[in-house]
């Protein structure tokens, strides 16, 4: 008892180092990891005594081993195993050494229980060489002070251990025998004040706390088992074992995930005392023994390549691209692609030059804004290439401090200014850039949005209208808080449109406009703002209570179609909105709810699964006046939910200002049955357009992508007669006569969005997406290849592990053809010729995956479902749960003997799954579908296809009800005629009905 009072309280003590020692954090436990940091701190703990004597070597054995996969029978898995010997002996009296003997690396990629771990002596010689060299660290009252690592060390070798952070922790105490007892510590990571972990690409996409509350997409835990025996000289810890679980998914982890599972353990193997110590070498600070992140974005978590001598290998690449996908995409080579951005972004600055625009803007650190600020000043881009570069590069440029302050330069750099586009693009891209700097610093400087508003006063004391709206839109893509005071500037009363000042606050929506003296089109644009703030039950019915004395009927409506269709909502950002909006609905209803289409309207759509965590919504917003029939401004934007966050989509607006005001209150002759007349006499007050002031836009719009804007233009009248002076439209029609071809090939990145976070064993485990086209436009032909990646696993630049979601979608469709337009008698003609084969494909598998860098070319990809043997098998085993396995491959053909094409579509699909386990399992396993369009035998000898439309005056102008009863006659007809022809399985019977067939294999 006296040997367990002394375990007890030293385990009091230890616990006061490893759970409580920030007690005035008020939060629990720092979490032991493995890495180099984490090992050292691991191998304190193992030691009862909260000192270590400088006089001693204590020696450890450490097994850690992370694997990835479903955790279910007869699937794939990928892991790593390291083992070694650690030994900790004393340098001064607070100064002590870490030396790791006998390493080896291992790597599992197959099935459990059929396939072992393998050995890896490359990169197992590889990392002994960066740990020959024993590290320093500083070791005082119990806690880890400065660590020292030789010269040379990567920063993954170092991160070899590391913290989660400072999270909740539980214990619990168990006498196993008279001289042992066991402690276990668990360790709740989902429930921190600060984690280890690291988001990138996800700043436009704004967390949503409310979907936590359904469901999660990644869960982890934590715990640790330390068995203490009492000993001479106080309790030891003899063996400590650490078990971390996470699970992953896509959707709802409730219906299934992709599982993480690491382990490691330690057990001291002697304490003697402390030979000599030998001198160290050149040692540098690497910090304290908190896990530090490792800043490469050369690494990519989807391939792994030998980086050295970086240029010859891209010119090897980029030779091989042009060549493949001259007349056609390539999907077999788009992957290169991603190779050439890999090794783009460890290219020297120098190296930069010779490369193609449309690469060099995934180098996304500080030597594209170096590479573009020297282009922007020589000044030899054209305006098109200046700003579709910047806008594509200052879209995947981290936002560092660094970063965003040099991107300033390019607000004064003369080239800039050269082109309004190029203007634009500078200005609302680095507002962009602002807020996304914003996102990931807290709190944000002001300096960062300084130059905006500056530029937004200066325009408001030289009252130019056009320097006003962009420095309105700048800091409307900034959202920067600061800039409150300088958008309320711009509210009624200046020359500038206060209804872009009003849309400046949308991302920042911290104040509501309430005064009935402003126009009807800001205050129904101040509501959409205010209802993006989330508003409280009590504010949203003082608005209700204002709007029944509301007189100008388009607030009102607006107001109630609104709040009406919020009412309706289920996505989790709107789930208390939506119950206070239906409380405001009724209470509004017996005053508004009739109110027709001709008054101003929002209406909000949307969709949400629990199961998915995944989302969707839409809104259209109409804002019409009493004076005008044409509506003074129409916008729509879109929203897309998934994995607790949200993310605007595309958004677009268009105010028909000068339109609006050659239109009026009524157009003469128009009756509104959308006849032919009606469209004459919309024509005929379109061909007044230059009675509108020179000062009026006839059109302004905007498009918004992830909520920032990123293009703008006013279309004025003087605009339109210099196309009408100056038309190109002969020149094309020339060129159209004589016939003409290009070619186009683009790649695009269109997201990398990378989550990382640490381990028990220190390596970071890391959640990506990658989304990459290929477009090709040529010749007769046009065709896109998307690539898609989705990884979860260990990535560092030396080894990779994990589970991978590979899916490629391939389209190609012939677009050649001649026309013959007669203008005169309205009258259209298309020929086009036989079709070649065409075959547009979609397959998709998930792997369980491994590379490492001494090998990169022998890399595993194992199929996480084995193949089936046959193709229509399905097996039902029983157990604690029903497991299915399935495999079909359909096809469907359809004929057309008359026109000579054939149509086939193929799917085939494997899965795997728990019958609980969904939605996951739809994604589980290898899915391919192709729609393939072949030439077939006609009845009669095709040599293209002709399609002519007349559209020339006729005795009786038809309607569109008459064209929809017309269309609808011919496609009962047509379903009329293929039915009757499917019905039919005899050879014979097709070949005296020269009509299409369908056939089923």
């Amino acid at each position: 008892m006296v040997a367990h009072s002394n375990i007890l309280m030293r385990i009091t003590q230890l616990g006061m180092i490893i759970s409580l020692r920030d007690r005035e954090d008020r939060q629990g436990a720092l979490v032991l990891t493995f890495t180099m940091r984490a090992l050292i701190l691991c191998c304190l703990v193992a030691l009862a005594d909260l000192s270590l004597d400088p006089k001693k070597t204590y020696e450890y054995k450490y097994v850690g081993q992370v694997n990835f996969g479903r955790g279910l029978p007869n699937l794939a898995e990928s892991g790593v195993r390291l083992t070694c010997k650690v030994k900790i002996f004393g340098a001064s009296a607070h100064a002590f050494m870490l030396q790791v003997s006998d390493l080896a690396f291992e790597e599992f990629n197959g099935f459990p229980g059929k396939n072992a771990f393998n050995g890896a002596p490359k990169l197992a010689a590889l990392i002994s060489a960066q740990l020959a060299r024993p590290f320093a660290f500083e070791f005082a009252g119990g806690h880890v002070g400065d660590i020292q690592a030789p010269t040379g060390t990567s920063d993954t070798v170092v991160n070899i251990l590391g913290l989660h952070g400072l999270c909740q922790s539980n214990y619990a105490v168990e006498e196993a025998a008279d001289t042992e007892m066991i402690i276990t510590q668990v360790v709740d990571l989902n429930n921190c004040r600060e984690r280890a972990e690291l988001f990138s690409g996800m700043a436009t996409a704004v967390p949503d706390p409310v979907a936590t509350e359904k469901g999660d997409s990644i869960v982890s835990t934590v715990k640790y088992v330390y068995t203490l025996k009492p000993s001479a000289a106080g309790a030891v810890i003899s063996k400590a074992h650490a078990l971390e679980l996470q699970h992953f998914s896509p959707f709802n982890v409730k219906g299934g995930s992709f599982k993480m599972q690491a382990t490691k353990e330690l057990l001291l193997l002697g304490v003697t005392d402390t030979a000599t110590v030998l001198p160290l070498g050149p040692m540098l600070p690497k910090g304290n023994i908190v896990y530090k992140f490792v800043n490469n974005p050369a690494n990519l978590p989807i391939m792994m390549q030998n980086l050295d001598n970086p240029i010859p290998k891209v010119v090897e690449l980029v030779k091989h691209l042009a060549q493949a996908n001259i007349y056609q995409v390539d999907s077999a080579t788009t992957e290169d692609v991603m190779k050439a951005y890999q090794l783009l972004r460890v290219v020297p600055f120098e190296g930069l030059e010779a490369w193609f625009l449309n690469l060099v803007v995934e180098v996304n650190d500080a030597r594209i804004l170096r590479f573009l600020e020297l282009r922007f000043k020589a000044g030899d881009l054209s305006p098109i290439e200046a700003w579709q570069t910047l806008l594509l590069a200052f879209n995947h440029l981290q936002a560092t401090p660094e970063l965003v302050e040099t991107a300033k330069e390019f607000l004064t750099i003369p080239f800039s200014k050269s082109d309004q586009f190029v203007w634009h693009t500078v200005m609302l891209a680095y507002g962009s850039l602002v807020y996304k700097h914003c996102s990931y610093y807290t709190p944000c400087p002001v300096t960062a949005v300084q130059p905006l508003l500056d530029m937004a006063v200066d325009s408001l004391k030289r009252v130019n209208e056009e320097d006003m709206l962009l420095a309105l839109k700048a800091l409307g893509n900034a959202g920067h808080p600061a800039s409150i005071k300088t958008i309320m500037r711009f509210l009624p009363g200046v020359a500038a449109n206060p209804s872009a000042a009003v849309q400046a606050l949308r991302l920042i929506a911290t104040r509501d406009p309430h005064s009935r003296e402003l126009p009807a089109e800001l205050r129904m644009l101040a509501l959409v703002v205010v209802f993006q703030t989330k508003p409280p039950m009590a504010l949203v019915t003082l608005l209700s209570a204002h709007l029944l004395e509301e007189k100008d009927l388009h607030v009102a409506s607006f107001a109630y179609s609104y709040m009406k269709s919020l009412s309706r909502s289920s996505t989790p950002d709107n789930h208390y909105l939506s119950t206070t909006c239906n409380v405001a609905v009724k209470i509004l209803a017996p005053k508004f709810g009739r109110l027709s289409f001709r008054y101003s309207k929002a209406i909000s759509m949307d969709w949400f699964s629990d199961d998915f965590l995944m989302g969707t919504s839409m809104e259209f917003l109409m804002l019409q006046s009493q004076s005008n029939i044409f509506p003074t401004e129409i916008m729509m934007k879109g929203k897309y939910f998934f994995i607790g966050r949200i993310l605007q989509l595309l958004e677009f607006g268009i105010r028909p200002e000068g339109i609006k005001q050659l239109f009026g209150a009524n157009i003469p002759g128009f009756r509104g049955d959308l006849s032919f007349n009606d469209l004459q006499a919309v024509l005929k007050v379109f061909q007044g357009w230059e009675k509108v002031p020179n000062d009026k836009p006839l059109v302004s719009f905007f498009a918004r992508a992830s909520g920032q804007e990123w293009l703008f233009a006013d279309l004025k009248k003087e605009v339109v007669q210099s196309v009408i002076k100056d038309s190109p439209v002969w020149g094309i029609i020339d060129s159209l006569k004589r016939g003409f071809s290009f070619h186009v090939t683009k790649p695009f990145l269109i997201f990398e969005t990378r989550y990382f976070q640490a381990t028990t064993l220190g390596l970071p485990i890391e959640i990506s997406k990658y989304y990459e086209t290929i477009a090709l436009e040529t010749d007769g032909f046009v065709g896109y290849t998307k690539d898609f990646w989705l990884f979860h696993g260990i990535s560092t630049e030396l080894f990779q592990c994990g589970t991978e979601l590979k899916s490629k979608s391939s389209i190609t469709l012939p677009w050649k053809f001649s026309a013959k337009v007669n203008i005169r008698e309205r009258k259209f003609e298309l020929d086009f010729p036989l079709a070649k084969s065409q075959s547009n494909s979609s397959p998709s598998n998930v792997y369980a995956v491994s590379r490492n860098i001494e090998a990169p070319a022998l890399a595993k990809m194992t199929p996480m479902m084995p193949v089936a043997m046959d193709a229509n098998n399905e097996i039902v085993r029983s157990g604690a749960a029903i497991v299915k396995e399935r495999a079909t491959a359909p096809k469907v053909c359809a004929e057309s003997v008359v026109y000579g094409l054939g149509m086939c579509v193929e799917s085939e699909l494997q899965r795997a799954y728990y019958r609980e386990e969904y939605p996951l399992y739809y994604f589980m396993g290898y899915t391919h579908f192709a729609l393939k369009i072949v030439p077939v035998q006609p009845i009669k000898p095709v040599e293209r296809i002709h399609v002519e439309l007349n559209a020339g005056p006729s005795r009786h102008p038809i309607s569109a009800r008459e064209l929809l009863q017309t269309l609808r006659r011919l496609s009962k007809e047509a379903m009329k005629n293929l039915g009757s022809v499917s019905a039919s399985s005899s050879m014979e019977n097709v070949q005296q009905n020269p009509r299409d067939i369908v056939t089923e294999y």
